[in-house]
């Protein structure tokens, strides 16, 4: 979608809405083991270090940001820096809720490879034994892409063109659907033949979604019941959860309409155009912990078992060696010459950016979100990406004295070669 396109459904949108945003409340009751967590986060001897990165974020314009860091030598560390809501300045706390936009392909891809797993269906069978004819028969490579190519963003198919959905956006701006947004790519051709060649597309994961939905049902009930309720996920929202589309504890969401840094409360809209839009592709919301859990579990087997964990991990398509099915897989070298993998689950867009990054050989998590996406922002990607390597360098290095400032740089290297959504 172009910024254009974004604007115009935005604005048409938002007509109605009001100022008036009722969605941060007091913060929730902890329990002893939460005030217990708490209490190490305080004591973090690295607490004030990562603090300083949050806080140069901040001041570089962006409204707030959460962040937790888990080490087996320091436990959890949650912080966070900004506000959930500018309007009345209610700051970033740990249990505040983030929208995770493409991370939600991690989710889809794990659900998936758990049906290979139960033999529901078959990776490189034709994505037409599953779908329906009318949608195979309608959309470009229906008949020759597999279900590994929509994995791995190789079927050829494009994301669609919403400029033909205006006028009934303008009728009835709540009327667009996941379906109008498919049916965009209708009679479009492919970006290439099935398998050639690697462009990342959403329309990919929702068409692996509307697959899951023929196999067992509902793709969101099989999120929640056999991945979001197994792990205790309690603060993570999809398609089911109570509170839905705005949830009680969520960030409020914040877009730099006309790229002047003048930033607008878009929280209203974007609730309800996720919701109703996406599947497959986005729309999680959940805690920066929940997000922890879930890469934690994925990598160590709790969510689908070592073969399909090989699947998930291996290099998707020969050139692209970073990116696995879902996730990302990459490498980090400290300031000591030592390289650390770690495995990656991210996303942007227009009114937020979310990471979460395990390395399961060292136990170490580091999961950041932000209320403010990149659109119309050329510099947030780089901020944000820069953020997360400071507190990847800082967490390895140890001593504020060794850890130099260099995320910024190694973001912008990083986003030559990954494209986040």
């Amino acid at each position: 979608m172009t910024v254009k396109k974004i604007l115009i459904i935005l604005t048409l949108i938002s007509v109605g809405i009001t100022s008036g945003y009722s969605f941060i409340s007091a913060a929730w009751a902890h329990s002893q083991a939460e005030k217990q967590e708490k209490a190490g986060m305080a004591n973090n001897p690295y607490a004030s270090l990562y603090q300083s990165y949050l806080e140069d974020f901040i001041r570089k314009g962006h409204p707030g940001v959460g962040v937790l860091i888990r080490t087996p030598e320091e436990g959890t560390w949650n912080g966070g820096a900004g506000y959930a809501r500018l309007e009345d300045h209610t700051p970033i706390k740990p249990d505040h809720l983030f929208f995770t936009l493409s991370c939600a392909k991690a989710y889809t891809a794990a659900a998936v490879l758990m049906l290979w797993e139960e033999s529901l269906l078959d990776l490189d069978i034709c994505i037409d034994r599953y779908l329906p004819q009318d949608i195979c028969d309608n959309i470009p490579n229906g008949h020759s892409a597999t279900v590994r190519h929509l994995l791995a963003h190789t079927s050829g198919i494009p994301d669609s063109d919403e400029e033909r959905y205006i006028i009934e956006i303008i009728n009835d701006p709540l009327a667009w659907t996941w379906r109008y947004d498919l049916e965009g790519i209708y009679g479009m051709p492919a970006l290439f033949p099935a398998g050639t060649a690697l462009e990342y597309r959403s329309s990919n994961y929702i068409l692996l979604a509307l697959i899951i939905d023929e196999l067992v049902g509902s793709h969101a009930q099989f999120f929640t019941t056999r991945i979001f309720q197994p792990l205790g996920l309690k603060n993570t929202y999809y398609k089911l959860e109570p509170g839905l589309p705005c949830p009680l504890q969520q960030v409020n969401l914040y877009f730099d309409r006309y790229g002047d840094g003048n930033l607008e409360n878009f929280t209203d809209v974007i609730c309800v155009f996720y919701h109703n839009v996406h599947r497959g592709s986005s729309g999680i919301i959940a805690d920066l912990n929940d997000c922890a859990l879930f890469m934690e579990s994925l990598l160590e087997g709790k969510i689908i078992g070592p073969q399909a964990l090989e699947v998930m991990t291996a290099p998707s398509f020969p050139g692209f060696e970073w990116r696995g099915l879902g996730i990302g897989v990459i490498d980090f070298t400290d300031n000591q010459g030592i390289t650390h993998r770690f495995y990656e689950m991210a996303g942007s867009g227009e009114v937020g950016m979310a990471q979460t990054r395990y390395f399961p050989a060292e136990g170490i998590t580091i999961s950041a979100a932000t209320n403010v996406g990149s659109t119309n922002r050329p510099n947030a990607h780089d901020h944000f990406n820069g953020l997360f390597y400071d507190l990847t360098y800082a967490v390895f290095n140890l001593r504020s004295d060794q850890t130099e400032s260099r995320g910024e740089r190694l973001g912008k290297k990083v986003l030559k070669k990954k494209v986040i959504r």
